[in-house]
């Protein structure tokens, strides 16, 4: 953007004098898409990045980050040992390869 620094330096007062809720509030309701800034603090809220809890094969509970498209009422199972089931993971992978493929 051409005229970023112009236009910060014309924003930026408005800005400061209000709470992170008020300015996204602001925001909203003028209907002006906008993005946050954060630190490293805010990502564990960030939306994209939400966690769900699974157990490994050896009965240890981990967080890893929730699969794209699924929402929060998604629920993984448990996470087979290295080459428990192989058969059916090939044939898993197999029907989606076909899939692709058409």
């Amino acid at each position: 953007m051409a005229n970023r620094t112009a236009l910060g330096t014309e924003l930026e007062p408005d800005f400061a004098r209000l709470t992170v809720a008020q300015a996204i509030a602001l925001l909203n309701t003028a209907q002006i898409a906008w993005g946050r800034y954060t630190e490293v603090r805010d990502l564990g809220q960030h939306p994209a990045l939400h966690r769900v809890d699974v157990t490994l094969a050896d009965g240890q509970q981990i967080s890893m980050s929730r699969p794209a498209g699924r929402d929060a009422t998604f629920q993984p199972g448990p996470v087979p040992a290295t080459g428990a089931d192989p058969a059916a993971i090939r044939s898993e992978f197999v029907g989606s390869v076909r899939l692709c493929l058409g």
